[in-house]
């Protein structure tokens, strides 16, 4: 992946991660008992997605 590719990824990553996480994070909290841990838990799935997308785009 070049620079140009990465950098509108990370474009892409943090529109998805502003118009989705504050859903994600409110119906993680109905799901979990803790506010903290539903947070963590939605910070910790975009980075997963982050990790795969930059993987795939290095092979």
């Amino acid at each position: 992946m070049n620079s140009k590719q990465e950098i509108r990824l990370k474009g892409v990553l943090s529109a998805a991660h502003h118009d989705f996480a504050k859903a994600l994070n409110t119906h993680a909290s109905f799901k979990l008992p803790d506010q903290t841990l539903s947070n963590d838990l939605v910070q910790d799935t975009f980075m997963k997605t982050w990790r795969y997308l930059t993987a795939r785009w290095q092979d």
